[in-house]
């Protein structure tokens, strides 16, 4: 029995690394695209701080919300991606900043997906946050196959 809690704890944190490794890879792989996509002039409809939470030592985090709408081919869409490499969580000065380039009712330039207009950025390229999500990833998909090698089958030997 205990052989089995351990194989499913395992594989539940080694699966959960190899989703977000794989999730980071595609925001990765955009990143790196986006430089070269297409461009429209698109509006900011909402740009505000959000007190997102706190954790557990007290500290408070903040979200920038930006939304946008751009139109491609006379479709309207609407998104909230920034860049594929900044996050917009921090602390409250850090998304007071990124609302301030991004003031409600101003026009700004937005990069999409040339076969999926849909997905889009504010700020084309990429930064170091589809890196940080590869890494944590692959750090949790080595845990759980430690979890699953020494304590699923400890005496297994080869």
């Amino acid at each position: 029995m205990k052989r089995i809690v351990f194989f499913l704890l395992g594989f539940l944190v080694g699966g959960g690394g190899s989703i977000a490794m794989l999730s980071a890879q595609r925001d990765l792989h955009y990143a790196r695209q986006s430089a070269e996509w297409p461009t429209v002039e698109g509006r900011i409809i909402e740009s505000k701080v959000h007190r997102w939470g706190t954790d557990a030592s007290g500290d408070v985090s903040y979200d920038a919300i930006i939304q946008y709408t751009y139109t491609v081919d006379s479709a309207v869409h609407q998104n909230n991606i920034i860049s594929y490499g900044m996050g917009a969580r921090g602390n409250r000065q850090r998304a007071q900043q990124i609302v301030s380039r991004y003031p409600r009712g101003a026009t700004r330039r937005v990069y999409y997906h040339p076969d999926r207009p849909e997905i889009s950025v504010l700020e084309p390229g990429t930064g170091g946050g589809p890196w940080v999500g590869i890494a944590i990833g692959g750090v949790f998909l080595i845990i759980g196959l430690l979890i699953i090698r020494f304590l699923a089958f400890p005496n297994q030997t080869g």
